[in-house]
């Protein structure tokens, strides 16, 4: 009857929800992969980072949110966690890439130069820290 046919849509949302979250899981996984592994480059924004960390980490809550709740938190797209991890996963050299100052060639200022006289003899051991 009835009842079986609720019972089929019922368990026909459950499976496409829960392949929703296993897609939405696989997608945060692989972007903070790409965050926590990713080195270090000389002139890449630190604050260009953080951002992308912050942007990861508050669409994990809602994914968290998400799977603990089986309802999405009000006003989240999961598509968002799916922009966010890709974003971490391609980077862009643009937006990650700040240029490098440019030194001049001169000698630094005054008060930051100090005559070694100042600082006396300094006698370096072998021992490393124990």
């Amino acid at each position: 009857g009835r009842r079986g046919a609720s019972d089929s849509e019922s368990e026909f949302g459950d499976d496409a929800l829960l392949k929703n979250q296993i897609e939405a899981i696989s997608m945060a996984l692989v972007g903070l992969g790409h965050l926590v592994l990713r080195e270090t480059k000389l002139g890449t924004s630190r604050n260009a980072r953080i951002l992308q960390e912050r942007d990861l980490l508050e669409e994990l809550k809602n994914l968290r949110h998400w799977i603990s709740n089986r309802m999405a938190p009000a006003g989240w797209n999961p598509s968002v966690l799916t922009t966010v991890a890709l974003r971490c996963a391609h980077l862009r050299e643009d937006e990650h890439q700040l240029p490098l100052p440019q030194l001049p060639f001169s000698t630094p200022p005054r008060s930051h130069q100090v005559s070694s006289a100042s600082f006396g003899s300094v006698r370096v051991t072998g021992r490393g820290c124990t």
